[in-house]
């Protein structure tokens, strides 16, 4: 039986995708705006930023004793968007659409990554044997100084700026392949969550599909700052806590290895 808890969370995607509908595509509320950089670099510090370095953590430790690909992938996805929201956050305060740029961008090869751990937790990822420390500090380390990268491509390649124009075809294009990479792999981690019942996998599945209907609201998003774009940012929020909670179930969990190794 499915406990009233278990059910208002699983209800709370698609509550965020008829949020999304109703402010962005009918237009309800329409006019209502509050536009705040400021605000916004809060929350990326404050909630996404700081439950990516939990996520990391975790899974890093995760990887130094089973070796396994995906668990590594899979904390360098969370880095990976985490540290862009909070650069996208302060180049925000620069400028506003610039950081829009950036937020996309990161959330376009975080999806990539997360993709990539979804399938390989469903086809069972590769195993290593040596060296894990190292490509730990490699991995993170190369994915720091990527994100750094992109941010100076973002404040010094005018041809990105097609991206922050709300409603073009290049930010839409971008977000609906953010959006489908999300919810593709949500699917193959609730996949391999239907043989193991894992409680990480569970709640990483959900924080997947909350974070790819919260990017369907900035796809719906027709100005900054507008309803649609605080409901993206409140999904944003609401997977940050369930990505904690995927990892904070770890311990309880009698073979971690299993939850995220586990093949067909």
């Amino acid at each position: 039986m499915i406990s009233i808890a278990r059910k208002l969370e699983i209800a709370s995607v698609p509550a965020i995708g008829a949020l999304a509908v109703m402010f962005g595509l009918i237009g309800f509320a329409a006019g209502v705006e509050w536009e705040s950089a400021i605000a916004e670099t809060i929350l990326n510090i404050a909630v996404i930023f700081s439950v990516s370095l939990v996520v990391v953590r975790i899974s890093a430790k995760s990887f130094l004793a089973t070796g396994s690909s995906n668990v590594l992938l899979l904390g360098l996805a969370v880095f990976e968007f985490g540290f862009s929201a909070i650069l996208g956050g302060f180049i925000s305060s620069i400028d506003i659409a610039e950081g829009l740029e950036m937020y996309i961008l990161g959330a376009l090869f975080s999806s990539g990554l997360h993709l990539a751990s979804g399938v390989l937790t469903y086809r069972g990822g590769p195993v290593r044997r040596t060296h894990l420390r190292l490509r730990v500090w490699f991995s993170y380390s190369a994915t720091a100084v990527f994100v750094l990268f992109l941010s100076f491509l973002v404040l010094n390649l005018p041809i990105l700026s097609s991206i922050s124009q709300i409603g073009s075809f290049p930010e839409r294009a971008l977000i609906a392949t953010v959006v489908g990479m999300l919810l593709a792999s949500a699917f193959f981690f609730s996949r391999v969550y239907s043989r193991s019942h894992s409680p990480i996998l569970y709640w990483y599945s959900l924080a997947l599909a909350t974070t790819s209907f919260a990017f369907f609201a900035f796809f719906a998003t027709q100005d900054n700052g507008d309803l649609a774009t605080w409901t993206g940012i409140g999904g944003l929020c609401l997977a940050s806590i369930y990505f904690l909670k995927s990892v904070l179930a770890a311990p309880k969990t009698p073979s971690t290895n299993k939850c995220v190794s586990s093949t067909r």
